[in-house]
């Protein structure tokens, strides 16, 4: 049959907060579980981690005790992965948790929300609000993520962390859709919203596409 050349434009976006860190970012070999958890009993990642497993994107909650042998009053979590850019610029992190958290890359500081504030929407109205950090990644180098979490009131039952990538947002993005459209025979645009518009415990305040998209 004939051949059939697909060509993609993201165009604009449409999230409500940072995507997750999760998908190709992390697994740029194909891996299911690109995420290697550990966790420590204590607050401080002392001594050999008590329990290990993966996950497959890099937003995590626990009620109680997270597995065997891991203290539900007190302990803390280390997640190690790799990111390789897609492209070049200048990416935005972010974190929102129940708790202690920051993202470090190829060991330098990139959100700090070891101090979390109080009073986010996310965790059930528990999580700190989101706290943002930027990067600029070469486009097809790897880099070392490292995101550590630490249990903060002993006494509550929820723990956890959200760990967020967007990538970067050149100003013409709409304008790069258009001419991919204009030279193309047929063109498939896709608009609408995700989870985090229309949830449990949140309803949309009104009717309109979020972002650019009736624009686009």
């Amino acid at each position: 049959g004939p051949s059939v050349d697909v060509r993609l434009e993201r165009g604009c976006t449409r999230h409500r907060t940072t995507p997750v860190l999760d998908g190709e970012l992390l697994a740029p070999d194909g891996g299911a579980d690109p995420i290697r958890v550990e966790f420590f009993a204590g607050d401080d990642f002392g001594g050999e981690p008590v329990h290990r497993t993966t996950a497959r994107s890099a937003q995590l909650t626990w009620f109680q005790s997270p597995a065997p042998g891991v203290p539900e009053e007190r302990f803390s979590v280390r997640c190690l992965a790799t990111l390789e850019a897609p492209e070049s610029g200048e990416y935005g992190f972010s974190l929102t948790s129940v708790g202690r958290s920051r993202i470090l890359l190829d060991g330098a500081l990139v959100v700090d929300n070891w101090e979390p504030e109080r009073g986010g929407e996310s965790f059930f109205g528990l999580g700190s609000p989101e706290v943002s950090g930027r990067a600029t990644l070469a486009a097809g180098r790897r880099y070392e993520l490292c995101i550590e979490y630490a249990k903060q009131v002993p006494t509550l039952a929820m723990a956890g962390f959200k760990a967020g990538c967007a990538l970067p947002m050149p100003d013409d993005l709409i304008d790069r859709a258009v001419a991919c459209a204009a030279d193309a025979d047929a063109a498939v645009v896709v608009v609408g919203l995700d989870n985090e518009w229309e949830t449990e415990g949140r309803d949309r305040a009104d009717l309109s596409l979020p972002g650019r998209q009736r624009e686009l």
